[in-house]
């Protein structure tokens, strides 16, 4: 009896009706713009608040997390005003393109204090050029100046490809459930 289940097209490697072909469009354009100006990155102070605010909505409004200007503002005030809470650094060429907020907690598991990295920001124009590596492994040696011994974060389980970018850079997974009880 014949099968009634298609089989697979296989697509030859030396047959290049099959390649598609690469062609320069204007986020490539950026991205090797980006690559080639000097990318600094540094602490945030609190002058530094409402154009970090701007970032804050922008990636929240990408995520579609609701923005309370009033809360997250206070948040950011009062991690700026006091190291012990954390740090935020800023990823700048010209202009702010990024930020990653980092917050201290404490840990019986981790042996102490550790980082919960817990908002990276990266305009989109910004990404896929190696910039979030490099403010990622920014927030991990500024952490570990200060000899904290763990860096976490929470990543949707849609996000692909924020996953993978902290795959490479060490970080693995748990099999464990974020739960949360709001005060």
């Amino acid at each position: 009896m014949p099968s009634t289940r298609r089989s697979a097209r296989i697509r030859p490697a030396c047959n290049t009706r099959w390649r598609r072909r690469w062609r320069p469009d204007l986020r490539t354009k950026r991205l090797r713009d980006m690559r080639e100006h000097d990318m600094t990155f540094r602490e945030a102070t609190p002058a530094d608040a409402p154009a970090i605010l701007r970032l804050v909505r922008e990636m929240y409004d990408g995520e579609g997390i609701p923005f309370d200007p009033d809360m997250a503002g206070t948040a950011l005030s009062a991690l700026l005003a006091d190291a012990a809470n954390g740090f935020v650094l800023l990823a700048e060429q010209e202009d702010l393109i990024g930020y990653a907020a980092a917050t201290m907690c404490f840990s019986l598991e981790f042996g102490g204090r550790f980082v919960l990295l817990d908002e990276v920001f990266l305009r989109p124009e910004a990404r896929g050029g190696g910039i979030g590596s490099r403010l990622i492994g920014a927030v991990i040696e500024r952490s570990r100046s200060q000899g904290i011994r763990a860096v976490r974060l929470e990543v949707n389980h849609d996000n692909y490809g924020a996953s993978r970018l902290y795959s490479r850079l060490g970080f693995v997974g748990h099999e464990r459930h974020l739960m949360t009880r709001w005060l």
